[in-house]
């Protein structure tokens, strides 16, 4: 593997910080997402002391979506110390991490999208189909309870349909530009 870092071997979580844990547990909760481990809120100095952060206290929920035991899990936290320091979520356009895209079978997309819609989330936009080159993939757009970008992403049928496998990468490479 070129340009890779031997032992590493993928993503264990991405820490997301909300201003209302309550709250944003039972977004993600609509999303399929199960609590695999609670954090309550207490003040760990090893923790503080890795993190960079002095006096730190938060409580949350480590998130998994499926039953794959390695699949990567969403860190939902709240700070009560130090609290955060911004009002507003990135923009799509912003520096970091701004965008939490999910998938979920191209067959089953529009059922996915109508019980989200009957749920209460409002859409960014009606989905939308953007031809890649190779399959055509539809995605739609919505917020988290602090504005977070959350994206859904209808896996492309071809080679893998059936199978729990995530989108092709020459899929995902022709959606974001990134491809050759």
């Amino acid at each position: 593997m070129s340009g890779s870092v031997d032992g590493i071997e993928g993503i264990y979580h991405i820490n997301l910080n909300c201003r209302d844990f309550e709250t944003s547990l039972a977004f993600y909760k609509k999303l399929g997402f199960e609590v695999v481990m609670h954090f309550p809120a207490a003040s760990n100095e090893e923790m503080g002391r890795g993190l960079g952060v002095s006096g730190q206290r938060m409580f949350g929920a480590l998130l998994r979506l499926g039953t794959n035991r390695l699949s990567a899990r969403l860190d939902l936290l709240q700070w009560t110390s130090p609290a955060a320091n911004n009002d507003a979520a990135a923009a799509v356009q912003d520096l970091g991490f701004v965008r939490l895209a999910l998938w979920c079978s191209a067959p089953s997309f529009d059922s996915v999208v109508d019980r989200l819609r009957a749920s209460g989330i409002a859409f960014i936009a009606d989905p939308v189909r953007i031809e890649t080159g190779a399959e055509p993939v539809r995605f739609v757009c919505f917020r988290d309870p602090d504005g977070n970008i959350v994206e859904l992403v209808a896996r492309p049928a071809g080679k893998d349909a059936g199978k729990a496998s995530a989108p092709r990468t020459d899929d995902i490479e022709n959606l974001t530009g990134m491809g050759e």
